[in-house]
């Protein structure tokens, strides 16, 4: 019912394609004038469509309906007091759409911040009774109207925690500014259509193109732009780019293109250009499901789900089978593979009867910002906020409330990393506007207190295998030989619980080693290392009470692949006096170190050996010992080692590492059970 231009800015832009055409009207005929004006509104060029049915309605006063369609170009066009004027008139003299009407009326009255007027006009039409014509989800769109008014009236908080600054005119123009990302603390990107003032072309292909832009922070701590961006920011004076995001990984760029189809109407789609020996390629379209003919696909937002590996794109569209006018949907792209998926929509849950548009997702929260004017809000387009993802969410979203959101369009939230700063664009009164107070979007800053998220920091190090008495003993490591391990993967996941965790993002340990993640508090979180030169593979760690902004992990040094000096004692594989079997915790011990370390390392050869203490004559303790060993590499090859890759030996007493006996000539019943003990010696490591 309310629409929405989705062809890469969401507003009108006053592109002014026709109206020069149409200059002197009088020597048109009535039904061309018509034509004329029944095009550009639906062509989405309400400016045009103003002056056609002013015209119209002025010369055939008793057609109601170029008043009906000078109402909503006005509305649309955002000149929300004109749109009521005319919605008034109508209102008062027996419109036979009167509770359409209404219904618009009271949208526009929200607009202009009378919500305790648009909650009258509401409740009437929702006890009318004559609404049988009116589409089956009516009663929806006014029932949320309804608790939007109630929202600003019962609740209308300023949080003056949040300081909202538009900004400078070097940044916003009098024309439409959009799409504000990071690029890092100092840099942000938008896009805008530099216009002046409002100026009439015959042929959109000559009015100015939206490109992308460039502002910097200076030393005072303001936002400077106005200078166009450089590579990968594709700009044209031929067609509409914006809408900007990289991947993750910042490896790929995904933007939109703007052009008219055979129709005249403005049909945008996602294009991708990626980087490959520090060079980005040449845009490229990507497949059709994601850009279906005729229909605009918009608004890339990168997300992460279950899969590591699967990168999530989420988009707004007006393509058939949605909940409303515009919807988020999504396809994934796997960083193994590299290819797409088709598009699915993101469902009920976050997509509503009317427009959903410019998406924001926070990977480290799992949540996603969006504007809608579906769900109850405080007028137009209001930013919310919901958990989950792909088409798991939290219903019903958040509105973030005041002063995010307004009467008018508020939309493109995005923050930075820490999560205590961003941006959000938005029509409410008080720029420099081309035409009217409320009809061009500008660039807000906005920031809160102190960061609301901590950086998780980490080092992986690498070493030779050099343990001299216990797998388990760290103070036996050679410290001098520590090295970092590159290129490792790291996975970050929330813990739901003790058994459930989603994941939330990947990184690479750097040249020394290192990660890092800025995570939100208030969670559990695990990492997953992903590197088969790792045992201990994962590390939990608490954000919920720690008071600190920064969090080391602390890391023991992984064993690689060089060759042991020494054997190296498997601590807990202790034996009764004269038994060889291995019971339920020798086995366990087994499972958690050496079988654990020669499965992932498949190219080890080790030799088992087994001691005894000096009970008994020296053969039979020769016996024994290899009895031991024996039964360890049988339950070994038993959990599916190669017999080829074990060895196994008996010492028998020959080789105590304490005293079976004290000083004096006594029984020592503890350093006898050390001297029970199995080890392990690396033979072979290709």
């Amino acid at each position: 019912m309310y629409k929405i231009l989705i062809a890469g800015l969401i507003v009108c832009l006053i592109s002014i394609n026709s109206f020069a055409q149409y200059n002197d009207l009088e020597q048109y005929k009535k039904w061309q004038i018509k034509d004329f004006a029944i095009d550009a509104y639906n062509q989405q060029d309400y400016y045009t469509a103003i002056n056609l049915y002013s015209y119209l309605s002025n010369h055939y006063p008793q057609n109601k309906t170029y008043k009906w369609k000078l109402a909503l170009s006005y509305l649309y066009f955002r000149d929300y007091t004109n749109s009521l004027k005319i919605f008034n008139y109508l209102e008062n003299n027996n419109s036979n759409r009167l509770e359409l009407v209404n219904y618009y009326k009271a949208i526009v009255l929200q607009h202009l911040n009378k919500h305790k007027d648009a909650l009258q006009t509401l409740k009437s039409i929702k006890y009318s009774h004559k609404k049988k014509w009116m589409p089956h989800y009516f009663d929806q769109m006014v029932d949320t109207h309804i608790h939007g008014c109630k929202l600003v009236l019962e609740n209308n908080f300023m949080n003056d925690s949040i300081i909202l600054t538009r900004l400078n005119q070097s940044i916003n123009s009098p024309h439409v500014e959009s799409n504000p990302f990071y690029l890092n603390d100092t840099v942000f990107i938008y896009t805008s259509t530099k216009v002046d003032s409002l100026m009439y072309y015959n042929s959109y292909d000559k009015f100015p193109k939206r490109n992308f832009y460039t502002s910097v922070l200076t030393k005072d701590k303001q936002w400077f732009g106005g200078n166009p961006a450089k590579s990968p920011f594709i700009n044209s004076n031929k067609f509409d780019t914006g809408n900007g995001v990289f991947s993750f990984d910042k490896q790929r760029f995904y933007f939109t293109i703007s052009k008219k189809n055979w129709n005249n109407k403005i049909i945008t789609h996602i294009y991708v250009t990626e980087q490959k020996n520090n060079t980005w390629s040449e845009p490229i379209l990507l497949k059709q499901s994601i850009n279906i003919d005729n229909y605009s696909s918009t608004q890339p937002a990168i997300g992460t789900c279950y899969n590591p590996n699967l990168e999530v794109i989420y988009f707004i569209s007006d393509r058939p089978e949605g909940y409303g006018g515009t919807d988020i949907w999504y396809f994934t792209f796997n960083v193994k593979t590299h290819k797409y998926s088709h598009p699915i929509n993101a469902g009920i849950r976050i997509n509503s009867f009317g427009n959903e548009t410019t998406p924001f997702f926070d990977k480290e929260q799992h949540l996603m910002y969006f504007s809608s004017d579906g769900w109850p809000g405080y007028g137009g387009l209001d930013i919310f906020c919901t958990k989950g993802d792909m088409v798991n969410w939290e219903s019903p979203p958040d509105n973030l409330g005041r002063p995010f959101n307004s009467s008018v369009d508020d939309m493109y939230y995005t923050e930075n990393e820490l999560g205590n700063k961003g941006f959000l664009t938005s029509n409410r009164p008080g720029g420099n506007s081309v035409a009217h107070n409320t009809c061009c979007d500008d660039i807000f800053s906005w920031q809160k207190g102190a960061p609301q998220k901590i950086n998780i920091k980490g080092q992986l190090l690498s070493q030779e295998i050099l343990f001299n008495q216990s797998i388990n003993n760290d103070s036996t490591i050679d410290k001098t030989l520590k090295k970092p391990l590159t290129n490792s993967e790291i996975n970050l996941y929330i813990k739901k619980d003790s058994v459930n965790s989603v994941f939330i993002s990947q990184k690479h340990t750097d040249s020394e080693g290192r990660f890092s993640f800025l995570v939100p508090k208030g969670y559990d979180y695990e990492i997953f290392i992903n590197d088969n030169r790792v045992l201990d593979k994962r590390k939990s760690f608490n954000a919920i009470t720690t008071s600190k902004n920064i969090i080391d992990i602390p890391l023991k040094p992984i064993v690689t692949k060089s060759i042991a000096k020494n054997t190296i004692i498997l601590e807990n594989i202790y034996y009764e006096f004269n038994q060889t079997t291995l019971n339920l915790q020798s086995k366990a011990t087994l499972d958690s170190t050496l079988l654990k370390f020669l499965q992932l390392y498949p190219d080890v050869m080790v030799e088992i050996r087994s001691h005894t203490d000096n009970i008994g004559n020296t053969q039979y303790n020769q016996e024994l010992s290899i009895k031991r060993a024996g039964n360890v590499a049988a339950y070994l090859i038993e959990k599916g080692i190669n017999k080829s890759r074990l060895k196994y030996s008996g010492y028998g007493e020959s080789a105590p590492i304490v005293p079976n006996t004290y000083p004096d000539g006594k029984d020592n019943p503890e350093g006898r059970a050390r001297n029970r003990r199995t080890e392990f010696k690396i033979l072979q490591n290709n």
